[in-house]
């Protein structure tokens, strides 16, 4: 199902300390020249998950440099002297959810399970606000049906020609031509997000067990995702890599001697990588890799 809604801007940063991580993209008013940009006018909210930052990132380039929108015409709280400290930031965002003209929501796992991130799905849907809806690969449509966003089209977050449609009022023949290249390069960005598991800040990996191996006294965790090998640190030995992926390939958390708390499928585990093994052949799984990790917080 495809959508037609319009454009995007950048980053309002949430503080931790305000009791929620998620961030948002916000635009001001445009002023964009009217034989540029038919005399557009608007305002974009995107709502998306702190821990989404990646694929809203990827969408933002996509935004700027494949639908001409200019630095200019970007509000961000990250910019000094946006967000006062001591102040309540949240009639701040309740403010520029209501003049905003157009709202993108970039529903993911991440997402569904942030509060804060189903406040403003909520605050959107009761003002009536023109929706554009991007569901991950990972999360099925009719996970809407459970929302007040029960019966709304909506698109894959890499659906590019579905964003297309939503900006075609922007887009003339050659900007559509500056979009497409852009287009290819934001399908590979979401496509990695969507294959590869991204470290924090920390270096802590967060991964969702997508099945469990026992091998007495052994325990092995498939990981929802791989890990981005050439983002560890250079301390980490990886075995046999040439920087590579077998169409196949999936990684596991390799419990030696059931050492860990006991996990299932299921559970969101955080741990750092200490080594990854080559990739084997076993007699329950092809091209996997073994992960030796440290735990971090496991219950």
């Amino acid at each position: 199902m495809q959508s037609k809604r319009s454009g995007v801007i950048e980053k309002i940063f949430v503080p931790a300390s305000a009791g929620a991580s998620e961030f948002y993209y916000c635009g001001e008013r445009n002023k964009i020249n009217a034989d540029c940009r038919g005399g557009l006018n608007q305002t974009i909210f995107v709502s998306f998950s702190g821990e989404d930052t990646d694929l809203s990132d990827a969408l933002v380039r996509l935004l700027k440099e494949g639908a001409d929108f200019r630095e200019s015409d970007i509000f961000s709280f990250r910019k000094p002297g946006n967000l006062i400290p001591g102040r309540d930031f949240i009639p701040v965002i309740r403010e520029k959810l209501a003049l905003c003209d157009k709202v993108i929501l970039l529903i993911t796992k991440n997402y569904l399970n942030s509060y804060f991130c189903l406040a403003e799905l909520g605050a959107a849907w009761a003002l009536e606000k023109d929706c554009l809806i991007m569901i991950s690969d990972s999360v099925p449509f009719d996970i809407l049906n459970r929302t007040p966003l029960l019966g709304k089209q909506a698109i894959s977050i890499s659906d590019t020609t579905g964003l297309a449609v939503w900006l075609n009022d922007r887009l003339n023949s050659w900007q559509m031509e500056q979009y497409q290249r852009c287009a290819g390069q934001y399908r590979l960005e979401v496509e990695r997000v969507n294959r590869f598991l991204p470290p924090d800040e920390d270096g802590i990996h967060h991964a969702e067990i997508k099945s469990v191996y026992s091998s007495p006294p052994h325990r092995f965790y498939r990981l929802d995702r791989l890990i981005d090998l050439d983002r560890l640190p250079q301390k980490v030995y990886v075995d046999q890599y040439e920087h590579q992926y077998h169409p196949d390939e999936s990684h596991w958390v390799a419990d030696w001697k059931s050492q860990f708390p006991v996990q299932k499928k299921g559970d969101i585990i955080a741990f750092r990588v200490l080594s990854v093994s080559g990739e084997n052949n076993y007699p329950h799984v092809d091209h996997a890799r073994n992960l030796k990790i440290v735990p971090v917080d496991w219950d």
